[in-house]
């Protein structure tokens, strides 16, 4: 009785392992590359280096453009901070990036019911004091 329930035991254990891995893998599949960034411009700092890149995501069929405006690092590739998100293609929206210095990036001029989210305030060890105003 004892062998027959601890062999029924890992039968149920390696059934519900596999059927896990069967339905859970195609899904993280599924989900892990779904989102693409492209670089459509990038602005140098006068002091040339750091950039703001205009980047857009797109998340598939079932989702709109997405801008999303950050600040990169050109000594340090993979550092980098978000300073603006904005509902939309670049091309479909109306916003301006203008360096005020080494250290401080103005994003303005869009439509204050496009933004998504934004980097509000300038704490220590940031890359750059933010501005962001909409129109």
């Amino acid at each position: 009785m004892f062998k027959f329930l601890w062999s029924a035991g890992a039968a149920v254990f390696w059934s519900v392992v596999i059927g896990g891995l069967l339905i859970w893998l195609p899904i993280v599949l599924f989900f892990s590359g779904s989102c693409g960034t492209e670089e459509f411009e990038r602005v140098t700092s006068p002091d040339e280096t750091k950039a703001v890149v205009v980047e857009i995501v797109n998340c598939g069929a079932t989702t709109n453009w997405q801008t999303d405006i950050v600040v990169i690092d050109l000594n340090r590739s993979d550092e980098s901070e978000l300073l603006a998100s904005l509902d939309g293609h670049p091309r479909e929206l109306s916003y301006r990036i203008a360096w005020q210095g080494n250290e401080r990036v103005a994003v303005t001029d869009f439509d204050f019911e496009d933004l998504l989210r934004f980097k509000s305030r300038h704490l220590t060890g940031d890359m750059v004091e933010p501005l962001i105003r909409p129109r």
